[in-house]
């Protein structure tokens, strides 16, 4: 017997059912399948339901029903599916339902329950499917649960769960579906985790796991849509991945995934690749299969592999806030959605990309085309190549000249200091006209003898206006050679001059 999950849900299943209950409910002893979803049912669900024991099946579901679930739930033992899906129930889930030990399809998600998975729900050792997704239920996910070797799917996803993951979790050899994501739980992922051989389906995103992603993963032989997103986790990707064949959507964004991109992922077929908002560097591998890949928000460098033009079925390509560098390449096929910035690519903005819109290429200074924010490219190839070759002649122009312009006016000012190095000790050296009669401060090796012509004429045969004193023996002139020596000459009076005691004291 399939669960009633997999029905249909559509308008015309419920039968317009409101209000409450019918009070004779209980009575209906015999019944075997009690089918009242897709009503609008407003009451809680009466004590007396319990009654029914021979109630195979009941299916209370998508309808405003509130209040608690009761106890008495316990006594349907026959009871294989039990629905409470989308309702408004806002209690604790009873113990008393792990008496339910033929139960294998049980759904009580998207409600308000609160409190904590009773241990025991362990007793329900039939049990397939166990739904408690979208509630309020706080602390750790119970040991017990992992008695549950013949369950399928087990989906806690968006509660308020906290703790590890039970080590435990590894004797549940026939689950194929784990949701855990959106809750607080913590520590690392249990390597028991990691051999469950039908696991197809894992999604543990939106918690505080840490640590590494385990090489044992490439244990998982089954998995299909692997999601850690929004945790903690560090390390690099495992190259025991690429052994996943059937690997379908791989989702590691938002932790602190380093390192690189190991090629062993570019031998897998996927549907879904996104990296983005980690620390991972390097090269992009080429080729990455993938319909979606968002490799955003990380290091990576290098060029951007043309061998994306080769996948036909690429709907997202999302490379910004990198450090990727050259040209865009030409592509064969583009995908529908394109995001390239942020980057430091240069050249053209190539004809087929311009329907994209202007945010595709922002951030990268050197991109040119015909959309709004980028200056325009050269019109045509030959123009490209004759600017190119202006380039190249300027370059070549400024190599030569500069040197032989420094070489110049580095000689030009050489001279120009040796010029006035020579000016300035010419000007310095005394006047090169020779006297006619020696140096006067020679005048003792000349026997006595002064120059007189020398001295007459540098005062004028004593002109009075180079006299600068008189005394009782004479009078003093000043008196200006002709090599720029200033001395004073002292001329005797003609009657002091007659008288020898006079001579004798003036010599």
């Amino acid at each position: 017997m399939a669960g009633s999950r997999g029905k249909s849900v559509d308008g015309n299943r419920g039968h317009g059912l409101n209000g409450g209950r019918t009070p004779q409910i209980g009575a209906l002893s015999k019944l075997l399948y009690l089918d009242l979803s897709n009503n609008r049912l407003n009451e809680s669900i009466p004590e007396d339901i319990g009654r029914l024991t021979n109630l195979v099946a009941l299916d209370l579901s998508y309808n405003s029903v509130s209040g608690y679930i009761p106890s008495s739930l316990g006594k349907l033992t026959k009871l294989v599916s039990l629905d409470l899906y989308h309702k408004q129930i806002n209690s604790v889930i009873p113990p008393h339902l792990g008496n339910l030990s033929n139960l294998k399809f049980l759904y009580l998600s998207e409600n308000k329950i609160n409190g904590s998975i009773p241990s025991e729900i362990g007793n329900m050792t039939n049990l397939i499917e166990l739904h408690l997704d979208s509630n309020h239920i706080s602390n750790s996910i119970p040991s017990s649960l992992c008695h549950l070797t013949n369950l399928e799917r087990l989906h806690l996803a968006r509660n308020l769960l906290h703790g590890s993951i039970p080590s435990e979790i590894g004797n549940m050899i026939t689950l194929t579906e784990l949701l855990l994501d959106s809750n607080h739980i913590f520590y690392s992922i249990p390597s028991s985790l990691l051999h469950l051989p039908n696991l197809w389906y894992l999604s543990m995103a939106s918690n505080l796991l840490e640590g590494h992603i385990p090489n044992e993963i490439e244990s998982l032989n089954a998995l299909v849509y692997f999601d850690l997103s929004d945790n903690k986790l560090s390390g690099p990707i495992p190259t025991r991945i690429g052994n996943l064949s059937n690997f379908g959507s791989l989702i590691l964004a938002n932790n602190n995934i380093s390192r690189r991109i190991p090629l062993q992922i570019g031998g897998l077929s996927l549907y879904q690749l996104d990296l983005s908002h980690n620390i991972i560097s390097g090269d992009i591998p080429s080729p990455l299969n993938s319909q979606n890949i968002d490799l955003s928000h990380n290091l990576l460098q290098g060029l951007i592999p043309s061998q994306f033009g080769s996948l036909t079925q690429l709907s997202l390509l999302d490379l910004s806030r990198n450090n990727l560098t050259g040209m865009i390449p030409e592509l064969r096929i583009y995908p529908k959605r394109l995001n390239l910035s942020f980057n430091s690519l240069r050249g053209p903005i190539l004809y087929r990309l311009l329907h994209f819109a202007n945010e595709t290429f922002t951030g990268n200074k050197d991109l040119c085309g015909s959309i709004q924010g980028f200056h325009p490219c050269p019109s045509s190839p030959n123009v490209n190549r004759e600017r190119n070759s202006k380039v190249v002649k300027h370059i070549l122009l400024v190599v030569i000249l500069v040197p032989t312009l420094l070489f110049f006016v580095s000689t030009f000012a050489l001279v120009i200091f040796i010029f006035c190095r020579q000016y300035r000790a010419t000007a310095l050296k005394h006047d090169p006209s020779p006297t006619k009669n020696g140096d006067l401060f020679s005048i003792w090796n000349f026997d006595g003898k002064i120059a007189f012509e020398d001295i007459f004429k540098a005062i004028e045969d004593f002109d009075i206006k180079y006299c600068i004193g008189t005394s009782s023996y004479g009078s003093v002139y000043r008196a200006v050679l002709p090599s720029g020596k200033v001395v004073a000459l002292k001329k005797l009076h003609r009657l002091e001059a007659e008288q020898p005691t006079y001579d004798t004291s003036f010599r």
